[in-house]
């Protein structure tokens, strides 16, 4: 009795099924119909990254003024003025007309200053307390090195007046450039 290559299976059954193995099946979101309307999610997808390509935010260095009377003859005349104390790297950073935003409490921009005068060098605690006459200044506030500036308020966004201000401590924003907004996105923090 011989024995040839036959299966269990039915060639046509077989063939069927290998025939539809072969089918290429189309998701039902890549039907025809559907294209136009991913041409236009890319279109706006390119558009939104066009957007934060040419779009800018200014860039900012964090630290603390301490707002003071310049009765001490600071910057010549006498009028409100703010000493910033900024992170020892960020001196290089610094330029004359560079514009600070003090922030008291929890409103956006309470003054408005501009940068009158840099420290060439970075000063101590010791040094930043007697230079500037900040002896009733707490310890908290100058408490290590700092690079050091003084800018001039120009304008005040609180309903108070200005001078009341004068002898408070709070936290600064030294406007240094700007940066395009794709360099705030994960993996995008080099895009110049």
């Amino acid at each position: 009795m011989s024995t040839q290559g036959t299966g269990i299976f039915r060639e046509k059954s077989l063939r069927l099924y290998l025939q539809n193995q072969q089918r290429i099946v189309l998701l039902r979101l890549v039907q025809p119909r559907l294209f136009p309307y991913f041409w236009l999610l890319l279109a706006g997808l390119a558009l939104l990254a066009g957007l934060a390509w040419s779009a800018e935010v200014p860039a900012t260095i964090g630290g603390v003024g301490l707002v003071t009377g310049n009765d001490s003859g600071l910057l010549g005349r006498s009028e409100l003025v703010v000493v910033v104390l900024l992170p020892t790297d960020s001196l290089h950073r610094l330029q004359l007309g560079q514009r600070v935003l003090v922030r008291v409490g929890d409103a956006k921009a309470d003054l408005v200053a501009r940068i009158a005068r840099i420290e060439p060098a970075v000063l101590g605690p010791d040094a930043i307390r007697s230079k500037f006459a900040l002896h009733d200044v707490p310890t908290q506030f100058v408490s290590g090195p700092a690079a050091v500036a003084v800018a001039r308020v120009e304008a005040k966004t609180g309903g108070l007046p200005a001078a009341t201000y004068s002898g408070s401590s709070s936290r600064v924003d030294v406007e240094i450039g700007s940066r395009r907004v794709l360099s705030l996105v994960p993996g995008f923090g080099s895009v110049r």
